[in-house]
């Protein structure tokens, strides 16, 4: 199977450059390579540069845009499907070796899956780091076997072409976060399949700071409520029950996980911070 690998970068030029040479060293090298790289405050690449890192059997796409908005930037990579597979990548996302030639593996073998995630870990290993870790996969961090689930952050997603083709729905640029949950959601909700793979591990470069953590989760707040609206059987009103932000999570982390994963009670307060985050920004 084809591959086209697709990256969105935000003027963060060291996360990138370690994020090309990680998919440059994978085992099976991408047939195709789309970078969309924000040039509001900087421009640090450009095709020529990107194509150092890869053979010249792989083709580059490389696109400029000035907008934050992640959904703008990934539905210029739509437009670009001629790949068997659309594998999503963050600019600070670090892949194994094995990563792209394990998620052609079970395409190859479930020809009827959509898409594929799998763990995300940090690189670099701190309270602040594991915390973001943890919340970030939820309770599928516990997962021993693959899972059909509803939805996942796109941070690094490998999705079959023609089920894209298919549906040929694009990602909704009134989200300004939250855009991924949204469109995987829009094919989950119509049948397709979701797998987290347990076996399929990436690593992230998350957030040292604390204030911009609580400043992401505030902006993932604002998005809440248009996906509550949409979306009810999975997102719950903030204000009454919760289910994937949800206090439960809160003492699960506090108390289950002091317990299985060793962490301290400094991962209380970082809990409490995020929920309060998510709240004020619903």
């Amino acid at each position: 199977m084809t591959i086209t690998v697709a990256i969105i970068s935000k003027n963060r030029e060291k996360l990138l450059h370690r994020c090309l040479i990680s998919l440059s060293l994978q085992d099976k090298v991408p047939d195709k390579i789309i970078l969309v790289e924000d040039i509001s405050q900087n421009k640090f690449f450009d095709k020529k540069s990107v194509s150092k890192y890869f053979p010249d059997c792989t083709a580059i796409n490389y696109f400029e845009t000035r907008t934050q908005n992640y959904a703008v930037a990934r539905n210029i990579c739509l437009n670009s499907l001629d790949r068997d597979l659309l594998v999503f990548v963050d600019d600070d996302i670090l892949l194994p070796r094995n990563y792209l030639s394990s998620t052609e593996r079970l395409h190859r073998l479930n020809k009827d899956i959509f898409a594929y995630v799998g763990r995300i870990l940090p690189v670099n290993m701190s309270k602040i780091t594991k915390y973001q870790s943890v919340l970030f996969m939820g309770e599928y961090r516990f997962l021993k076997k693959d899972k059909i689930i509803p939805t996942y952050p796109l941070t690094v997603t490998s999705l079959k072409s023609k089920i894209l083709k298919k549906y040929n729905y694009k990602f909704d640029e009134n989200f300004y976060v939250g855009e991924d949950h949204d469109f995987l959601l829009k094919h989950t909700t119509s049948g397709e399949k979701l797998i987290f793979t347990p076996s399929l591990k990436a690593f992230h470069f998350f957030k040292k700071s604390l204030l911009r953590l609580c400043l992401r989760h505030y902006e993932y707040g604002q998005a809440l409520p248009k996906l509550i609206k949409k979306y009810p059987k999975f997102f719950y009103n903030p204000y009454r029950k919760i289910n994937i932000f949800s206090l439960k999570e809160l003492f699960r982390i506090s108390s289950d996980d002091l317990h299985k994963m060793k962490l301290d009670q400094g991962y209380f307060f970082l809990s409490l911070l995020h929920h309060l985050s998510i709240f004020l920004g619903a």
